[in-house]
């Protein structure tokens, strides 16, 4: 017991230092970044969108662009999650 006590304080070390990246990657990785920047995009063309029909002119391209990145922003933080 005693003896294996410094190879248990190694494993309960890298554990932790593993958990500490895995919770920055998760908040500042290359997958956060792209949830990010989608949620920037969907309410970029939102904004558009609304302008337009505001307008009265018709939005059929961008709705489109709308639904592709919601799409991608819901599978990134879909990700994110697992």
């Amino acid at each position: 017991p005693e003896a294996a006590r410094p190879k248990l304080e190694e494993f309960a070390a890298e554990v932790e230092k593993l958990a500490r990246q895995i919770a920055l990657d998760e908040k500042e990785g290359e997958l956060a970044k792209a949830a990010s920047a989608a949620e920037a995009r969907v309410s970029e063309l939102s904004a558009k969108i609304d302008e337009l029909k505001q307008a009265g002119e018709e939005a059929t391209s961008l709705n489109q662009d709308l639904a592709a990145a919601t799409k991608l922003r819901d599978e990134a933080k879909d990700a994110l999650k697992k």
